[in-house]
């Protein structure tokens, strides 16, 4: 992945749907590094359930984009998302 961004240049950053990045801990990485020391993380996740509900419902959305890619999920639980950060922060 290409660093373009400085060491800690960002004060936050936010994404809303770390189970469409397949490369999560990568990106987790990347944030990290480019985090000031006293920035934050904001993360927001919908479950698996509700996921799979909204994969039903934008069915057509789903077949024009070609369906998950290899790597993303339909929505994590939180303890799949506080995994992730421990993970990250190993």
């Amino acid at each position: 992945m290409p660093r373009v961004w400085r060491i800690s240049s960002f004060a936050d950053f936010s994404n809303a749907y770390p189970n469409h990045i397949p490369n999560r801990r990568d990106v987790l990485l990347e944030v990290e590094r480019v985090l000031a020391d006293d920035g934050r993380l904001i993360l927001t996740m919908i479950g698996p359930l509700t996921g799979r509900i909204a994969h039903v419902l934008l069915a057509k959305d789903e077949r024009t984009r070609g369906g998950l890619a290899e790597g993303e999920r339909m929505g994590m639980t939180r303890q799949e998302v506080e995994n992730l950060l421990l993970a990250a922060k190993a």
